[in-house]
């Protein structure tokens, strides 16, 4: 009778839990890269300029838009969102404005998001 050793079932379960977060992994930057190029585009920028704006090369702004292995940091992340609200990006929401959201009695300001 061969029984199989406690540790061998976690090694399975843990490298099956690995493979679902490579999966979910690879779908989340292939999302933020497509955003990105979309974000660049609309504000009418190169992958250099945007680079330089935030503080990191051209060549890593295209890598991450054409092959999706990675992505910026939260902090490169807000310098772009900056830059649309400076530039009036359609997508961003106006800085002066209010949007009240009726879920939980809550007040959102364009601070909140």
């Amino acid at each position: 009778m061969n029984v199989a050793h406690p540790l061998e079932g976690a090694h399975n379960e843990c490298m099956q839990a690995y493979e679902a977060s490579k999966k979910l992994r690879q779908s989340g930057r292939k999302i933020f890269s497509v955003q990105l190029r979309d974000t660049r585009t609309q504000l009418g920028m190169t992958c250099r300029q945007l680079g330089s704006a935030i503080g990191v090369t051209g060549q890593l702004i295209s890598q991450i838009e054409t092959t999706a292995k990675s992505i910026l940091s939260r902090d490169q992340v807000m310098k772009i969102i900056d830059l649309c609200l400076k530039g009036k990006h359609p997508s961003a929401p106006s800085l002066d404005s209010k949007i009240v959201e009726e879920s939980s009695n809550k007040l959102v300001t364009s601070e909140d998001i």
